[in-house]
């Protein structure tokens, strides 16, 4: 497995290389569309690149796979397949390299709370999706949110986890209960669908579509908010380049780095390392412990749990309930890894 990792390691150097060598091409072109074209093509490459056994020395086939171990693109915390819980996998393949990215969340203005006072709270809650005859996925739910909460919210997928992140939002209403805020709290919700949703933007680049989601801000902390998460800028950077060229990973960390300068009290992530490579969750796993509000995650991804979370709230589908796991984090993920 060394063997490998460092023959894969070689290999993504040289085209690193290469890529380096065409951005200043393309930049001494003015800009050269082809260039630019090209290097994006490149890069994506260079994210699917893998090793090409499996951890038990089977040839990596790709529709039974996924992802390739190694790959910038890949997701050690993620997996493939089905079953009652997807396999969750909290070690990192390659090691970690001197860190270039420099996540992090800003302050939010005080609210003059104590850490334990609610910022948030979900009162006998009940949830079911509108048009009538849908069935309830959760009742009865009680949750209270404080200014440094650590929460996750697990399950199988399909029971309600994201529904519950909207309701937090206040995207969705409850079909029974209250939802309570702060009136002065602000809150930023990462939702995997919106970094998914960008995959079609086949004209603005990612620069772009900050400018237009924060146009008060200026230009330079745009450029300087981005390159601190790894899309840099200038006539061949990441930032120009149409969203669409993008690789997921790096659609998700200009989705993050725009929800970065919100600067909110609480913090909503739904599978935020999805597309991620190890070292952009290890960035993100940092930014998260230093962040001084309260976050509400829901990931399969074990390391970041263990990292972030110290509350573990259940939503079961078959029970139709939220309810708080009774033990530590490292307990819950003995009990479901077996570890």
């Amino acid at each position: 497995m060394q063997r490998q990792v460092a023959a894969l390691e070689r290999k993504k150097k040289h085209i690193e290389q290469s890529v380096d060598k065409m951005k200043q091409a393309a930049a001494g072109k003015h800009g050269d569309q082809k260039k630019s074209d090209l290097v994006a093509s490149r890069e994506k490459k260079l994210g699917r690149m893998g090793l090409e056994k499996t951890a038990d020395g089977k040839k990596f086939n790709a529709q039974k796979h996924g992802i390739r171990a190694g790959a910038a693109n890949h997701n050690d915390g993620e997996s493939k397949g089905s079953g009652t819980m997807r396999k969750m996998v909290g070690t990192s393949l390659l090691p970690k390299s001197a860190p270039e990215l420099k996540w992090g969340f800003g302050d939010s203005a005080p609210l003059g709370l104590s850490d334990d006072a609610p910022l948030l709270e979900l009162r006998s809650v009940g949830f079911a999706y509108p048009g009538g005859g849908q069935p309830t996925l959760f009742s009865g739910v009680e949750l209270s949110l404080g200014s440094r909460c650590r929460v996750a919210l697990v399950g199988r997928n399909g029971t309600g986890k994201s529904s519950l992140m909207r309701l937090l939002t206040g995207e969705a209403e409850p079909s029974a209960g209250e939802v309570w805020r702060h009136r002065g709290l602000r809150v930023a919700h990462y939702s995997q669908h919106l970094a998914e949703s960008l995959d079609k933007e086949e004209t603005r680049s990612g620069f772009a579509w900050l400018k237009d989601e924060l146009p008060d801000a200026k230009d330079e902390d745009l450029r300087r908010q981005l390159g601190s998460f790894g899309i840099n800028s200038g006539a061949s950077g990441l930032a120009s380049l149409p969203l669409s060229a993008l690789s997921g990973g790096q659609r998700v960390r200009v989705v993050i780095a725009r929800l970065a300068m919100e600067a909110p009290h609480l913090l909503l992530l739904d599978e935020p390392t999805n597309h991620l490579d190890l070292y952009s969750i290890d960035a993100l796993s940092d930014a998260l412990e230093r962040f001084a509000g309260g976050i509400v995650l829901v990931s399969h991804n074990a390391s970041l749990l263990e990292k972030v979370a110290r509350d573990v709230y259940i939503v079961s589908g078959a029970k139709r309930t939220v309810q708080r796991f009774d033990g530590t984090v490292d307990e819950y993920l003995a009990r479901v890894l077996g570890r």
